[in-house]
């Protein structure tokens, strides 16, 4: 019984002899035989021939031996009694060549297939879809503007602008804006004209999202150009001014899907004064005004690119 149990378990898990000197090649066949409970049991020296092999198998009870002979890779099965070459390489292995070795040492052994074992499956960590993160935001906007300063006035403005969201997981959306006034008149110390204005700016706001409305801060600074056109004493007369300005407000807007609609109240504040006189010098005609209060309809759309 003990006999009959033995050649079964032997039969069920033949030992192989490896006698190569290469640890990788080694390491490589016995990875690829695992699954199949072979024992792997290496030797100091390649055989010379059939025999030398034989006697190998024979003194380790051994069903195969492998080694290698230049680039050929050759194997000796014992119950048959024959070698077997295939093409393998000479020299040290890397481990990507031993593998391979090693695959064609499963080829050539005749392995049955792994029916009786369960298949290994690796855990595989399949990271959640992200939404692509950029996300633009084109905005149009209409509002009244209030300008305070010794020639103060309450005009239309009119503005569009484009932000980015670079990090969807972010509220924080950086953003050019452009918007430009409508003229008003200019009727003092001889001057008769109008004067208007228009402002880019560079800014940040922070669009915090609750439900379907969002609000949020912005801060933006750039540029606003004044532009005062007339006739003074019968005569044209054109002014231009460059100053820059320093913009803050609050945005309150009802979200629909990607389209959104609301309010937005801004303060501004020029960082510089201009101030237009007679030409006698002593009277003024016009003082651009330093600060501005705007109130203003804003409509926007989303676009992931």
């Amino acid at each position: 019984m003990l006999l009959i149990l033995g050649s079964t378990v032997a039969a069920a898990s033949p030992r192989v002899v490896v006698a190569d000197a290469d640890d990788d090649l080694r390491a490589a066949i016995v990875e690829s035989l695992r699954p199949w409970h072979i024992d792997v049991v290496n030797a100091a020296d390649p055989p010379t021939d059939r025999d030398a092999a034989a006697d190998e198998a024979r003194s380790a009870d051994a069903g195969y031996v492998i080694w290698r002979e230049g680039a050929d890779l050759v194997v000796y099965d014992r119950e048959h009694d024959r070698l077997e070459h295939r093409p393998g390489r000479a020299g040290t292995l890397d481990r990507i060549a031993a593998a391979a070795i090693a695959l064609s040492v499963k080829t050539i052994l005749r392995l049955p297939p792994l029916e009786d074992h369960p298949p290994i499956v690796a855990a595989v960590v399949v990271p959640p879809a992200v939404e692509d993160p950029l996300e633009l935001r084109f905005t149009a906007s209409s509002g009244s503007r209030f300008e305070y300063g010794l020639d103060g006035n309450i005009a239309l403005r009119f503005g569009a602008a484009i932000a980015v969201r670079p990090w969807h997981d972010r509220d924080w959306r950086f953003a050019v804006i452009g918007d430009v006034g409508a003229p008003s008149g200019v009727d003092q110390g001889g001057f008769h004209g109008e004067w208007w204005n228009w402002g880019l700016l560079v800014g940040a706001s922070w669009d915090h999202r609750i439900g379907d409305w969002e609000l949020g801060p912005r801060l933006s600074l750039g540029i606003e150009h004044s532009s005062l056109n007339g006739t003074e004493k019968g005569m044209t007369r054109r002014e231009e001014s460059l100053l820059p300005a320093l913009r803050g407000g609050l945005a309150v807007r009802r979200v629909f899907g990607a389209v959104s609609i609301g309010g937005e109240l801004s303060l501004e504040t020029l960082l510089g004064r201009d101030t237009y006189t007679a030409p006698n010098g002593m009277t003024q005609v016009f003082e651009i005004p330093p600060i501005g209060a705007v109130l203003s309809l804003v409509i926007g759309a989303d676009v992931a690119p």
